[in-house]
C-alpha cells in the first residue's frame, strides 16, 4: 500500500536519506490508550517509528501513521523542533495528502490546524 502511493514511496526515500538508523516497529501489545503511532529520537540511538497496531483500524490507518509519524522524523532531521503544533500539523498535512493523493484545500487546512490546536493546546505553535 504504501509503495503504490507516491507520497508513500516519497516518504521511504526521504527517511532512508536522513542519515541515520530508523526502526519501524509494528506494536501488537503496549498501545497507550488512543495514540496510534509515536516517534521518537533519542541520543545514539535510532529513530524509533512506533506503530499501535491496536489503535489502527485497518491496514491503510496503519499507512497513514506511518507517513504521519515518519514526517516527525524527516523533519526532526532537517533540525525542526517537534514538540510544537506546527510539527504536528505538517505531519497531519502529510497524512492528508498520503490519503487523499492531492493537496488539502483551504477547508481541510483548517481542519487539520483546529484539530491539532485542540489536541496540542499545551504546545507552542513554533
Amino acid at each position: 500500500m504504501i509503495a503504490d502511493n507516491s507520497v508513500g514511496r516519497a516518504t521511504i526515500r526521504q527517511l532512508q536519506n536522513i542519515g541515520d538508523d530508523v526502526v519501524v516497529n509494528l506494536d501488537f501489545v503496549n498501545a497507550p490508550r488512543g495514540l496510534m503511532g509515536r516517534w521518537t529520537k533519542e541520543f545514539n540511538k535510532p529513530n524509533m517509528l512506533n506503530i499501535f497496531t491496536q489503535n489502527n483500524s485497518g491496514v491503510r490507518s496503519l499507512a497513514s501513521t506511518f507517513v504521519h509519524e515518519a514526517r516527525h522524523a524527516v523533519s526532526s532531521a532537517r533540525g525542526r523542533n517537534q514538540l510544537t503544533q506546527s510539527a504536528e500539523y505538517m505531519a497531519r498535512a502529510r497524512e492528508y495528502l498520503f490519503n487523499n493523493v492531492v493537496r488539502s484545500d483551504a477547508a481541510a487546512r483548517s481542519q487539520i490546524r483546529s484539530t491539532v490546536e485542540k489536541l496540542y493546546s499545551t504546545l507552542p505553535w513554533r
